[in-house]
This record gives C-alpha cells, structure tokens and sequence, in this order.
C-alpha cells in the first residue's frame, strides 16, 4: 500500500519508449526508496541506498536533481530534505568561521552534523595519492541548498516553514557569500577567484559564471525573502536580524555586491564563458576517443583535462536550466 502511494504520487509516465520508461522507474524507485519519511534530520546521499559510495555523504544532487522533483510530487519528503539543511547550519558556521568566513558555508560533503566530510586526498589504482580540492573551494553548495529552499516556498507556499527555518537559511549563507567575494577596484566589481565550478575536471578556476551568477542571485533575493518577512512577521524578522547580525551596512553591502558582481556573460551574443580563459583552452573532439568505457579524466590525466574544454558535468548549462526565466 505504501508503495502504490509512492507510485501514484511520483510515476513518471513516458509512452513509445520502453527502454526511457524502465530507466525513469528505476531511478524514481532509488531516490524514493532514500528519501527520510520520518525523520528530517537525513537526507538522499549522492548514492542513494545503492552502494557505498561516498560513505553516505550528501552533496548538492539531493537539493537540485531530487528535491524539485519531490516538491512537486510529495512535498512533505521534499521539506524534511529541506530541515536536513536547517538542523546542519551549525556545521556550516564552523566550516565558515574555520576557513575564515562569516555566515554559513555548507559542506560540500556532509554527513550527520553538516560538518565537512570530504576526503583531502584519495588513492589512485597506481598507488598516487590525489589531491581533493571540493572540500575547500567548490563552494556553489552553499547557494544551491538556498535555491532549493526558494524554490520549496514559491512552489507550495508553505509560509511557516520559510519563516520557522528557510529564511535563517537563506540569509546566513548570504552572509558567507558577502564574506567570500572579492572586490577588484580596478574592474569596479565583485569576484570568486580560485573555485571550482560544478564541472570538476577545471579546478582553481577564477569567475566561474555558474557561482558568480548564482551568488548575485542569491544576495538579490535575501533580500526579498528579509522584506518578506518585515512585512509578515515582524517579530521573526527582528530576531533574525538581530540574531545574525544584519544591520543596514552589511544589507547594503549585499545590495552593491548583487549590482556589480562580475558574471563572464557577452549580453550581444548570449554566450557565457565557463570560467576566465576556457575559451583560449583548446578544443577536443570526443568522438575522436570513441568506444570508450573510461573518463576523459582518466584518459588525459587530470591535468590534461584540465588543459581543454571537456567536462565533466553541466556547468553553464545548469545555470540556464536553474535560472531559466533570466536568459
């Protein structure tokens, strides 16, 4: 019976094409077999109940592959997804306060106390120890648990649950965002150097258009979730305010970093750069490397990827596909 809810609530029907249908079942059945019914303080971790891959951490797949879908389908399992994030913002402050930040810095592999999970180097099959940089600077995380959270309130309207818990959310990782940015006199505007992006074969890159675009987004729109909730609840709004810090300098400060944040956008043509210089890395084509069954990372080396313009996963895309009424 419970499953036959699940299906009702969340079957996602595709006709003339058996072998799609099977596959959108199959992973359907994985992410609603994971999500938390009566606890809201887990989460989906990247493998879902499959494996042990990743030790069970979560990352930002869960806010923006699975919680829109769930928010429209079952939008109880898409806020206990949501509470996760609220009841692990005291790990994020440590991770922020422990790289040197303000606000609240998700950890981009978190587990039981939101505090940062990812390993710092992992064994490759020769022996080599490899470098992982996620933990400390792919940091679009942060902003994306918000985007999730905006996105669960415009969809449902569920009012108490953004007053209770989703604007003390949003408006402590703005704050780590203010604390993160760079200004650069000399070009009049605000930066993110040294990041990674959500394409992780391009590390210490700098203007990520991605994080770039999405922090401006999510400084503009702190800011209507505070109007918000002036308007709402006075008092919930003044005990945050006063709770988080938020005086009217650093609320400008949020206003001017939204008005000159440097997004590496060419408004004549539409094109986006993924990042300072990818457009001078050269080109390859992948069909020039088929059949294969290994990573291009593993075919050209991590360096070598790093060097062209291959990808491990959407980056400017996903900005398109997460902001698309601006584009």
């Amino acid at each position: 019976a419970a499953w036959r809810e699940n299906w009702e609530a969340s079957d996602v029907l595709i006709e003339g094409d058996d072998e799609a249908q099977r596959a959108i079942r199959f992973n359907l059945f994985q992410a609603l077999a994971a999500a938390p019914r009566q606890d809201d303080r887990i989460s989906i971790p990247a493998k879902t109940l499959s494996g042990f891959g990743y030790r069970g951490h979560v990352f930002w797949d869960t806010e923006i592959f699975i919680v829109p879908f769930l928010t429209l389908t079952q939008p109880d399992l898409a806020r206990n997804l949501l509470m996760y994030r609220y009841h692990t913002l005291p790990g994020a402050r440590r991770k922020a306060a422990n790289s040197g930040y303000e606000g609240a810095m998700y950890a981009w592999e978190s587990a039981a106390t939101g505090d940062e999970t990812t390993p710092r180097w992992v064994p490759l099959a020769d022996g080599e120890l490899l470098r992982i940089w996620c933990g400390d600077i792919e940091l679009h995380i942060t902003t994306d648990v918000a985007y999730a959270a905006w996105n669960y309130w415009q969809t449902t309207g569920d009012d108490d649950w953004m007053r209770r818990y989703g604007a003390e959310i949003f408006l402590d990782t703005a704050i780590f965002w203010a604390s993160r940015v760079e200004e650069n006199a000399e070009l009049g505007c605000y930066e993110i150097r040294d990041i990674i992006g959500p394409d992780e074969y391009h590390e210490h890159v700098d203007n990520n258009a991605f994080t770039n675009r999405m922090i401006q987004w999510h400084l503009e729109t702190a800011q209507e979730v505070l109007a918000w909730l002036r308007r709402e609840d006075p008092a919930r709004a003044a005990e945050l305010e006063h709770q988080l810090d938020l005086t009217p300098p650093r609320l400008n400060r949020w206003a001017d970093i939204a008005g000159h944040m440097l997004v590496l956008h060419d408004p004549e043509s539409g094109l986006f750069e993924q990042f300072e210089g990818f457009f001078d890395l050269p080109d390859i084509n992948l069909a020039d490397y088929e059949p294969r069954t290994r990573s291009m990372q593993s075919i050209l080396s991590v360096e070598g990827a790093n060097q062209r313009q291959v990808l491990k996963q959407p980056d400017v895309l996903a900005l398109l596909y997460m902001l698309p009424d601006d584009y």
